[in-house]
């Protein structure tokens, strides 16, 4: 699914309209046709008995909640229209529609009923055209009036006053419980916290040709099952398990020794040939113990709690088995791993997984940044994002942190929580819909690093691979949630239910 920014969703209109002389007032019937289908869909409102309150501002967004409530009072619906402003213009779209209600027997006042008479709220008041605050006036007061609305608030678009290009709260609109958007997502609805105050989201169709989104949409879309499908292709019959590709884990100390066992045993379950283990000798006897299939590289000394330049030898023997190496689970920040570090990113010549204490490490060390090798992958979750961009409000700004981020590094970045971003430097983005906070335990950080380990050893480029890890991911939640709710053992099946997504996509 594509997702559009003010700019590109009104690029898009202007395609239709001015270079095809698309009538601007269709489109706008074609939404409010689109939401009242979804909406009678969605809700089921009883004629009759049901009432709906529809707030309308004086733009567009408005022009729109006008032709939903004509819409809805023809079919019978009792109807209360709200408008901030009466259009004086008659010729324009929002006049016509003002025309065109009033004909149908309706009228719109310029004041606020009392809102406990209505089971449903349709907020059409701004949409894509805000990019501040709210000014005092009308609008916001209705908002702040309307707070404790204890019915169904429907959202035409956006809810008014996001912003439709980012994903922080500079005014807070009304919390709504469905997001009805027109012709594609956009960022408010998806990246967080804005994303908390859109509800469910339902992309509607209204008219505007695939050829102009396809063509104007290219920035962002979502990381999901389709996006899966388009990158992931099934094993042929005569795949052996050199086409899965080689992973190295590197990782694990005393304190963590379960860590890069949950990456090997993901890394294994969404398709990885071989995963091969480099970590102090008690945890790598204690992982081979239990994932019988995974292999490992050897150490010299048998009483390291961590891992130190002893293994860096290792590793620079070996690495050209591999196409990828996960560094970071369980690792801890000793200094003899520190200096491991060091010498890892000035040999390493493929490309790295940089999860948990990798991370850490390198946000104590910003002159390691330019050593990274290329096509790697930087995983932070907003403890580690705030420590690598001690400067950024990054749980307000997590678009833009984690944009920072990969220019920073020249590094595809996943920015890990609510609607996990990825993106990569050239400014491209994808946004993970799915998911739930079965997630939020740990261990399924580790888990997501061998998911996205095995993708890359598949061949598949940095993005995409971290695009299709963070989707499988979070779809094998989404399926355990259903499964096991409740139960304590999700973490341990995590990784089973993202093999058996990734096999049935």
């Amino acid at each position: 699914m594509k997702i559009a920014d003010a700019n590109s969703s009104r690029a898009c209109d202007h395609e239709m309209i001015n270079s095809l002389g698309y009538p601007s007032f269709a489109l706008m019937e074609n939404a409010a046709r689109a939401f009242t289908d979804i909406f009678l869909k969605e809700y089921e409102p009883k004629a009759g008995k049901d009432r709906i309150l529809i707030l309308c501002g004086a733009g567009n967004n408005g022009g729109d909640g006008l032709a939903i409530a004509r819409l809805l009072h023809l079919h019978g619906y009792f109807v209360e229209v709200s408008i901030v402003k009466t259009p004086q213009d008659s010729q324009s779209d929002v006049g016509k529609m003002y025309q065109l209600l009033k004909a149908s027997g309706l009228m719109p006042q310029e004041v606020l009923p009392d809102s406990k008479y209505f089971d449903y709220l349709i907020d059409a008041l701004v949409g894509t055209g805000v990019e501040g605050p709210l000014r005092p006036g009308t609008t916001l007061d209705w908002i702040q009036r309307l707070r404790k609305f204890k019915g169904k608030i429907i959202a035409v678009d956006i809810p008014s006053g996001l912003n439709a290009s980012t994903g922080n709260i500079s005014t807070e609109p009304l919390k709504a419980d469905l997001t009805i958007s027109f012709n594609s997502a956009k960022y408010c609805q998806v990246v967080y916290p804005a994303a908390e105050y859109c509800g469910k989201l339902r992309v509607v169709d209204i008219g505007i040709l695939p050829n102009i989104n396809a063509r104007i949409l290219t920035q962002a879309e979502t990381a999901d099952s389709s996006f899966v499908k388009q990158q992931v292709k099934g094993r042929d019959k005569n795949s052996h398990k050199g086409k899965g590709g080689h992973v190295l884990i590197c990782g694990g100390s005393e304190s963590m020794p379960g860590s890069v066992a949950l990456s090997v045993k993901a890394a294994f379950r969404s398709g990885a040939g071989k995963v091969s283990l480099l970590a102090p000798d008690k945890i790598r006897n204690a992982v081979q113990k239990k994932i019988l299939e995974a292999m490992s590289i050897f150490n010299p000394n048998k009483d390291t709690k961590h891992l130190t330049l002893e293994h860096l030898s290792a590793f620079e023997k070996e690495q050209s088995a591999f196409q990828v190496c996960a560094l970071g689970p369980g690792m801890g920040k000793h200094p003899d791993t520190v200096a491991f570090m060091k010498g890892l990113l000035s040999v390493c010549r493929i490309p790295l997984i940089l999860d948990a204490d990798a991370l850490n490490i390198l946000a104590g060390h910003p002159e390691w940044w330019s050593e990274i090798p290329a096509g790697s992958i930087l995983t932070p979750h907003p403890g580690e994002m705030q420590r690598l961009l001690p400067n950024e409000d990054v749980l307000n700004l997590r678009l833009e942190s984690a944009q920072l981020l990969s220019k920073l590094t020249k590094c595809v970045v996943v920015l890990k929580g609510a609607g996990t971003i990825i993106c990569e430097p050239g400014g491209k983005q994808l946004i993970c819909t799915e998911g739930n906070p079965v997630l939020a335990t740990a261990g399924s950080g580790d888990i997501l690093t061998g998911v996205i380990a095995a993708m890359v050893a598949k061949g598949l480029p940095a993005f995409e691979a971290a695009g299709c890890g963070v989707a499988l991911h979070a779809l094998a939640a989404d399926r355990l949630a259903l499964k096991t709710l409740g139960n304590k053992n999700e973490k341990g099946k995590l990784f089973y239910e993202a093999g058996r997504v990734m096999e049935e996509l």
